[in-house]
């Protein structure tokens, strides 16, 4: 009875060191397979952020060139009638007439 018994101890234990060694190299795929993904995203996202930065600073380039050219761009000329100084802003729930104060214009008692 007992070298039955040490029969089937020493069976089982060597099955669970099949089962465990099939693990091993089960987990080891799956960390190459995870290190490849993790390496895959990581080149995607800095070739992304990079592409982003590029178009960023040409755009910026641009509109840098453009105001040192013309410095008054997109202001309101000297002697612009009031209406065209005026723009709807979102406030509450109605719009209301934005003035451009900086340009010495004001809308209605609100100075």
């Amino acid at each position: 009875m007992t070298s039955e018994l040490v029969s089937r101890l020493e069976a089982a234990s060597q099955k669970i060191a099949n089962v465990q060694e099939q693990a091993e190299h089960y987990l080891e795929s799956v960390n190459a397979v995870l290190e490849e993904a993790h390496q895959s995203f990581a080149d995607s996202v800095k070739s992304t952020l990079r592409e982003g930065n590029k178009a960023f600073h040409s755009e910026l380039g641009e509109a840098v060139e453009v105001l040192g050219r013309q410095p008054g761009v997109g202001r309101p000329a000297p002697n612009m009638e009031a209406e065209y100084r005026e723009w709807m802003v979102d406030f509450g729930d109605s719009d209301l007439p934005f003035v451009a104060r900086q340009f010495g214009i004001s809308f209605g008692d609100s100075g």
